[in-house]
């Protein structure tokens, strides 16, 4: 733990790890740009290839002396793919070193429209509508922060849930450190424009790790809740039986007349367990997928951090048996999963999500949306309604930035029931919260 908090110290302070700055930093670029050229699968489908050389070579002339600034650039690139599964990722010990050295902006905050809502973390008091943070207006601080965040088809709810995670952090990244925040505010007492200054507090008090898990609990005498928050588990098979054991008892309540399954703000894990909860909601097999499609069968391992050389051949070898030459497989190798369960339930069902909700969490959503018979209810989730990318992730380490770039090589098209849908929209719910 030593050795990593220096190392994120002297990056921090030195002028980008090397005297030679701008040739490490057009290196890591290079690194970055090859990756995505050679594994990507969709990489010109919301950027052209003329733009994102553009913007490419815009940030290559660019000088940077912070491992901060280096952040906030291959972000802004990295965002206008259009690819949520594809992130720029701080260097190991760093985002330590800020909650435990760098003073930051004590709120917590909520979007409605373009407008922020705060509460103040230091006497935990809701302010209100916020009408400017140290003269920079919400519509700009929300702009530049939109502007560091990839999504899919580019899509504003999945931006915007991630600023409501991370506001302290990205505000930070983006405009330094501070000793001292001024909120103009329309106050919630008495309509009036109020101005308040809030000290700026450590990351460490600040930060919290949130416990993903899964419950189910009667909300009144005839609706039942299953809150699912993620799709991986510690020990899956305490999942499976958790499933098991509510639905057995929920199919012999006969006071049970509607489930409501809250999937808001899950942000995926394995698809298996989307699929085993969907198939307690239907008496039909269903289906999810018509199509994958890799651009290559070979992996670049220089620099690949998430896989050690044995994962790499079997990984090889899964190519070449799966895509071969064609390099698309229209078989689904979760099809056979996809069948009602015994216990499944037959009266009224409600799903529940947001802009939070994604990938595996959005897959079921997706299959929600398929199913007439399934009510979907909130704001629209993060992922495209035809297709996304994901099942391979590599992450790859910037040798010189120590930044990490991470994305996934499988492009992954939907079974969809409504083709009416703009090819670039999100899932949509049938009744839209705001």
């Amino acid at each position: 733990m030593k050795n990593i908090i220096f190392f994120t110290i002297f990056i921090t302070i030195c002028p980008y790890v090397s005297s030679n700055q701008k040739t490490d930093w057009q290196q890591d670029l290079l690194i970055y740009k090859t990756n995505l050229e050679k594994m990507h699968p969709s990489l010109y489908d919301y950027i052209s290839k003329p733009q994102f050389k553009a913007e490419f070579n815009k940030i290559y002339n660019q000088e940077v002396d912070t491992i901060e600034q280096a952040f906030i650039q291959l972000s802004k690139l990295n965002a206008k793919i259009g690819d949520g599964h594809a992130d720029i990722i701080l260097p190991e010990g760093f985002f330590g070193f800020i909650a435990e050295t760098k003073k930051i902006i004590p709120v917590k905050i909520n979007i409605k429209d373009n407008d922020i809502y705060a509460k103040n973390l230091v006497d935990e008091k809701f302010l209100g509508k916020i009408f400017s943070i140290n003269d920079k207006k919400p519509n700009d601080i929300l702009k530049d922060m939109r502007d560091i965040i990839s999504s899919d088809a580019n899509n504003i709810y999945f931006k915007n849930n991630k600023i409501k995670e991370n506001f302290a952090l990205y505000y930070y990244l983006l405009y330094g450190e501070t000793n001292d925040f001024i909120f103009k505010y329309l106050s919630t007492k008495d309509s009036s424009i109020k101005t308040k200054k809030i000290p700026a507090k450590y990351g460490k008090d600040i930060f919290d790790d949130e416990i993903l898990s899964y419950t189910g609990k009667k909300i009144n005498d005839d609706t039942f809740l299953l809150d699912i928050d993620i799709f991986i588990f510690e020990n899956q098979q305490n999942f499976e039986n958790f499933l098991s054991d509510t639905f057995k008892k929920l199919k012999k309540d006969k006071k049970i007349k509607k489930i409501i399954i809250d999937v808001q703000d899950n942000p995926g894990g394995l698809r298996e367990n989307a699929i085993l909860l969907y198939s307690y909601l239907t008496d039909k097999p269903f289906k999810q997928r018509i199509q994958t499609k890799i651009i290559s069968n070979k992996v670049n391992t220089n620099n690949l951090i998430n896989m050690d050389p044995e994962d790499v051949i079997d990984l090889q070898s899964y190519l070449n048996d799966i895509y071969g030459k064609s390099l698309s497989n229209k078989n689904d190798h979760l099809q056979y999963l996809m069948l009602p369960n015994k216990n499944n339930w037959n009266k009224e069902i409600e799903v529940l999500m947001n802009g939070g909700t994604f990938s595996a969490g959005c897959e079921f959503a997706l299959l929600a949306k398929n199913n007439p018979k399934i009510k979907l209810t909130g704001k629209p989730c993060g992922l495209n309604y035809y297709q996304h990318n994901g099942d391979i992730n590599l992450v790859y380490e910037l040798p010189n930035s120590k930044l990490i770039m991470a994305f996934s090589m499988v492009k992954i098209l939907h079974f969809v029931n409504d083709k009416s849908v703009d090819k670039n929209s999100v899932v949509i719910p049938d009744e839209v919260v705001k």
